[in-house]
């Protein structure tokens, strides 16, 4: 037994010295084999070089082994099972919400089960904050409904709770991938005159599309062309939208509706938001989507949450798609500036300003504690040589860095979460802003 230990531990040094994982520990960058060290500078610009890293176990005197609490750590982070709602494989770093594992509880409902499901797997903290924080903001009263993306279709128009073609969570496949609908209401008005006045055909009540049905038309084709360029089942995708997801007649479960709408972001794989009109310029931020989207309170709030959800799950690209144009011609993803909050947005009601203060601030709590806990989502794999602030950026969150991994990337240092990246034909060794901030010159190796 001892003679099997002691070639077991002589093959896992072997293995622990081919590795040569880079980390920064007292000012120092260092070779995970001990070979190299070379001292560097604390980059404060965001973060964007690395995250905080674990010290590698290298197995010989040039390295740092971990600490005692460190190991501790490690056995708790693979504990998840009653963490993780009854997980019983170890967390991994990253996972989509649709990366499902199963889930067993004599005492879970059919809805908590399908929810803890499409967390899939993370690590303990993270999985505490999203069942907690997040999916356990739902109110049981209004459960997630989701409309089948070819029953969506099929309907002609945007359906409403009262039509009652939306399934529960529990009641879709394991593998489904469900969209979020984010948009502003073409026929926000309760009453004839105001409809009328400003310009719209009077539908009986208030509704989210106009007469002639064009939000439908745009969704059902930004949805088709997301899930081809992700390689998703369109069969398998399922919408959540508002006007049939939230009860449109009950004054109480439509406030519960309301109030659980962090907990339903929070179970969607990405956020779509049709536009009114193709955006313009090179700014790819939903402040900038045509049509007042980036002005209003709830938009802002919907838009808020995937990149919270994201900076929360370590997702370096949030999901948030923008789709515009005849056959949504235009459909790129864009990205959440934290400029101005939710909360000082423009409202219909302002009623509606606590309900949006609420999910704000534990959104941005939620995004404090995830920075604090993993470090800067957005990374790069090699050296970085350098970094700039993006002068468009009044409050200096937006933070551009090139490095030896031949890529570029343009990070929010609030979030550790990348605006866009870019890769480069060589490792980038300067970069420049010009003064307005709409060009950004890199100089490589070559």
């Amino acid at each position: 037994g001892a003679l099997v230990a002691a070639v077991f531990r002589g093959t896992l040094a072997k293995k622990r010295r081919a590795r040569r994982v880079r980390y920064v520990k007292d000012g120092r960058r260092v070779f995970a084999n001990g070979v190299f060290s070379q001292s560097v500078p604390e980059v404060r610009g965001g973060g964007v070089c690395m995250s905080r890293p674990r010290v590698a176990d290298t197995g010989e005197g040039g390295g740092s082994a971990p600490s005692k609490t460190e190991a501790e750590k490690d056995k708790a982070h693979e504990r998840t099972s009653a963490e993780a709602g009854g997980h019983r494989t170890p967390a991994t770093e990253e996972q989509s919400p649709s990366d499902r594992v199963p889930v067993s509880s004599e005492s879970a409902s059919p809805e908590q089960i399908a929810m803890l499901r499409r967390l899939g797997l993370n690590r303990v903290q993270v999985m505490g904050a999203l069942k907690h924080d997040m999916v356990g903001s739902i109110d049981p009263r209004a459960p997630m409904r989701v409309i089948k993306y070819s029953t969506f279709k099929e309907h002609g128009r945007i359906p409403r709770s009262d039509d009652k073609i939306t399934k529960k969570l529990s009641e879709i496949p394991d593998d489904a991938k469900v969209g979020f609908i984010s948009h502003r209401w073409f026929r926000p008005w309760h009453t004839k005159e105001e409809c009328e006045k400003n310009g719209h055909v009077w539908w009986g009540k208030a509704h989210p599309d106009d007469d002639a049905g064009t939000k439908h038309r745009l969704i059902c084709d930004g949805m088709e062309k997301l899930a081809e360029s992700k390689g998703w089942d369109i069969n398998k995708v399922y919408l959540w939208i508002d006007f049939a997801g939230v009860e449109q007649d009950d004054e109480e479960l439509l406030k519960a509706g309301v109030a659980s709408l962090r907990g339903y972001i929070t179970l969607c794989d990405p956020v779509l938001i049709p536009a009114s009109a193709v955006p313009e310029g090179a700014e790819h931020t939903v402040d900038m989507v045509p049509g007042g989207y980036g002005d209003r309170g709830w938009t802002r709030l919907e838009a808020m949450s995937m990149y919270a959800v994201s900076a929360l799950k370590q997702v370096e690209a949030p999901e948030i798609w923008v789709a515009a144009g005849d056959g949504a011609c235009f459909l790129e993803r864009f990205d959440y500036v934290l400029k101005e909050l939710p909360s000082k947005g423009v409202l219909f009601s302002e009623e509606d300003r606590a309900y949006i203060r609420g999910h704000e601030t534990a959104f941005l709590e939620q995004m404090k504690q995830a920075v604090k806990r993993n470090g800067y989502i957005a990374k790069h794999t090699d050296f970085v040589n350098e970094v700039a602030f993006d002068p468009k950026d009044e409050n200096g969150d937006l933070v551009a860095s090139g490095g030896d991994d031949k890529a570029i990337k343009l990070v929010n240092r609030r979030t550790g979460t990348a605006v866009w990246n870019v890769e480069a034909e060589t490792e980038v060794k300067s970069l420049a802003f010009n003064r307005d901030g709409t060009m950004l010159a890199a100089g490589g190796s070559d």
